[in-house]
């Protein structure tokens, strides 16, 4: 969650700081700003759920930023606090949707109790249950429906102008305009079973579309190609008023993305992998787009795969497509579990794919002869899903010292289907240690980036956004992370790398304090001595002397 606090008096800023990350239990992003044009940059890239906004500003007033705020980020809340106990103030302050108002005056007990409150109100609504009444139900799934046959169209490369004509002439409406670029984005929805797709799909496509509708109403147009299995191709189209009034729309749409990948994971309990095109397209581009944004979204979960949702931009640019073709066998049972193992290597998850493995080798062995041709089919879709999977994330290196590989099409060299499946799930062990010890690796290594941009810019302001950048993850997950990883939050981290470099150049150099305090990245000297005095019990200045004596 992103807490933003916004005062021309740094002192108070500073305090609201200290106080809010020291009593506050849940993890917050706080951002800092003491002007309204400097929180105007912030929020241009960067989504914030919570304001703390003084009204009486130099420039841009706290009302005139709130009605700003109100107009880009409609679901921010803003806690008005201010020296001025003015009823004209307070009239005009809750005007405006999700604000509250207090007199910096307050004590500490009551500003804290204030910021949660609010923040308890910012998860309950992320946590609303959206369902419509059973007739907006019906007529949203119909719509959905009658637009699925035209966006396979326009994605097999349809002419877009032929589509409009016969659109027109047909007397029927779609809700994006043809004339138009839009946005697209890939999702797959993480299924908790092989089956509940298949059993509620109404249902499935139905909290999607409505969660979409909650959150990007008055804002963007919108409609959704359902591909299969939780796989759906997202188009959106910003509406010319919105476009208008918001200084960076993609950074609009990435927030709202975010916001439906924690609602699915929090209420609806499925993992989320989403991945937006950062440019607008055409609608007569949108077919190569959504090839380059499937093999991203391939590649990007490679090592990691399934195991946590994530929000992320397209970046790299791929030049080959991997497909994997099944046979479909005769015996059904065959064929599920051929599907049911693609499924589960895909997910990562080894118990599921050890039981289907093992199902599969229980109806080869019911074959007398190795040479039985059905029993060849099914070794065969197997040794096909796990060499394009190989080759899909380039894992051949790191397998060809731990296992041979050239027994998955080579047949030859066994005498039984129980040798041929002891072979399959000795590969198949290997193969997932090699997953899980590159996803430690990768962990590692974005940890790594972030200690190491961090160490190395402790003079500036370091923001989750700006991090969230530097290694091209949401920051909901790279907090997360973090402190999976290290075993304390990332700002505490932060934190302590500042007051580190502080007592280094303190016991090491003559530099004024207020020197010192710019270079660790604290915005003025005296609230550099409040943290420097609370954390080590003596001032900053009794430090240096010490050392120096």
């Amino acid at each position: 969650m992103n807490l933003l606090i916004v005062d021309d008096e740094h002192y108070i800023v500073n305090y609201l700081f200290a106080l809010i990350e020291e009593h506050i239990e849940i993890d917050l992003n706080i951002q800092k700003a003491y002007s309204g044009s400097e929180a105007l940059e912030i929020l241009s890239i960067s989504k914030i759920d919570l304001m703390l906004l003084d009204i009486h500003m130099p420039g841009y007033s706290g009302l005139e930023l709130a009605r700003k705020v109100s107009a880009s980020w409609p679901r921010c809340h803003i806690i008005f606090l201010t020296a001025y106990d003015n009823f004209e103030y307070i009239y005009q302050a809750n005007r405006l949707s999700h604000t509250s108002y207090l007199l910096k005056t307050e004590s500490d007990e009551t500003i804290l109790a204030e910021v949660r409150c609010a923040i308890e109100k910012i998860i309950k609504e992320s946590q609303t249950d959206l369902l419509l009444d059973s007739s907006q139900s019906k007529d949203r799934l119909l719509t959905h429906l009658m637009q699925q046959n035209l966006l396979r169209e326009i994605l097999t490369g349809h002419d877009s102008h032929q589509i409009c004509r016969d659109l027109t002439l047909a007397g029927s409406d779609f809700c994006l305009d043809f004339s138009q670029p839009v946005y697209l984005a890939y999702m797959v929805v993480h299924l908790r079973s092989i089956d509940e797709y298949a059993k509620n799909m109404s249902t499935f496509v139905l909290e999607y579309l409505t969660l979409a509708e909650e959150l990007l109403k008055h804002s963007f147009s919108y409609t959704m190609l359902n591909l299969n299995h939780g796989n759906m191709l997202w188009f959106f189209q910003p509406s010319k008023d919105f476009s208008k009034s918001i200084p960076n729309e993609l950074t609009f749409l990435k927030s709202c993305l975010e916001d439906l990948m924690n609602y699915s994971m929090n209420s609806l309990h499925r993992n989320v992998n989403l991945i937006l095109y950062p440019q607008p397209v055409s609608l007569d581009a949108t077919a190569n787009t959504y090839y380059r944004l499937l093999q991203q979204l391939e590649i990007q979960n490679t090592g990691n795969i399934w195991t946590v949702s994530s929000v992320s931009l397209f970046e790299t640019k791929t030049d080959s497509e991997t497909s994997v073709t099944f046979k479909n066998s005769d015996r059904n049972a065959a064929s599920q579990k051929l599907q049911e193992l693609s499924f589960y290597l895909y997910q990562n998850t080894w118990s599921e794919y050890l039981l289907a493995l093992h199902s599969l080798r229980d109806l080869c062995k019911k074959q007398k002869s190795i040479h039985a041709l059905e029993a060849i089919e099914i070794y065969l879709g197997i040794s096909a899903t796990l060499i394009s999977y190989i080759t899909l994330y380039h894992l051949q290196e790191k397998l060809a010292p731990r296992t041979a590989i050239y027994p998955l099409y080579h047949l030859n060299d066994f005498t039984s289907w129980e040798e041929a499946f002891g072979y399959l799930e000795n590969f198949s062990t290997q193969l997932f240690e090699v997953l899980s010890l590159k996803a430690t690796d990768k962990n590692e290594t974005v940890i790594l980036k972030i200690k190491t941009y961090i160490k190395e810019h402790l003079n500036e302001t370091i923001s989750l956004s700006t991090l969230s950048s530097i290694v091209n993850y949401n920051e909901t997950y790279i907090s997360r992370l973090f402190r999976q990883i290290t075993g304390i939050k990332l700002s505490e981290y932060i934190y302590q790398e500042r007051l580190a470099k502080a007592k280094y150049l303190l016991a090491t150099s003559n530099d004024p304090i207020q020197t010192i305090a710019s270079a660790t990245g604290f915005d003025s000297q005296q609230y550099f001595s409040l943290c420097f005095k609370k954390a080590t019990g003596i001032s900053p200045s009794e430090y240096q002397r010490m050392y120096k004596n």
